[in-house]
């Protein structure tokens, strides 16, 4: 997976995230039974690669989260609570939604 991701756009313009995503992969390759193992392996490359503009978004929207405000960055109001609420709608394989459980803090975040 590593010359994989190496191949990709994602490489260099996120190398911080492509080393958590490979160390994320190794910790998914020992838990995952092998067949989800496989399905993952198959395409999580690409995935993480289109997936890569939603997870910094997210990434920095959620650091932003103002607990004392209690406001969303942005227009609108926050939950109340500080935390993020996360949709992930017509998530495919769900590859988005799997990494953003990995990297925000679960501190910030009421669910994905």
């Amino acid at each position: 997976l590593d010359s994989q991701l190496k191949s990709l756009p994602i490489w260099s313009r996120n190398p911080e995230l492509c080393a958590d995503a490979l160390r994320i992969l190794e910790r998914w390759f020992v838990d995952f039974d092998p067949q989800t193992w496989r399905r993952i392996a198959n395409r999580v490359a690409k995935d993480l690669n289109e997936a890569e503009p939603c997870l910094s978004y997210a990434s920095h929207w959620v650091a932003k989260l103002d607990n004392e405000t209690k406001k969303s960055p942005g227009e609108g109001e926050g939950n109340g609570n500080g935390k993020a609420t996360i949709i992930d709608l017509c998530s495919g394989f769900g590859i988005a939604s799997m990494f953003l459980s990995e990297i925000l803090p679960p501190e910030r975040v009421t669910r994905i």
